[in-house]
């Protein structure tokens, strides 16, 4: 639990402290959703070997978000709400699936730019 809290800590820092403009529109979720339907099973057991093996593409779609924050004014609800889900179950996955293929904690997670 303290390590998603980390996490959630890190994503919000970023976002906060990035001097990137909110974008119009939201981002593509194309690489999340091609990652989980290569590594989560129609019943829903989720592959976290998979995901650390396509680490880059991971880390390549929560840089996307970190890069794209939610803009109040111009996306609707639902799009709002697809990034944060999305946001949290990404970095979700990244931090259980290094956690169970490396053993090791925070000091050793991969960190979007």
């Amino acid at each position: 639990m303290r390590t998603i809290k980390l996490c959630l800590s890190i994503f919000f820092l970023v976002l906060i402290c990035s001097n990137a403009q909110s974008q119009s529109n939201p981002p593509s979720h194309e690489i999340f959703d091609r990652l989980l339907k290569k590594h989560v099973s129609p019943y829903g057991k989720v592959n976290y070997k998979g995901f650390a093996n396509d680490s880059a593409q991971l880390v390549s779609y929560l840089t996307l978000l970190t890069k794209n924050p939610p803009n109040e004014k111009s996306w609707s609800r639902n799009e709002q709400m697809a990034y944060w889900i999305n946001a949290y179950n990404a970095f979700t996955i990244q931090l259980r699936g290094l956690r169970i293929v490396s053993g090791r904690t925070e000091s050793h997670l991969m960190l979007v730019d």
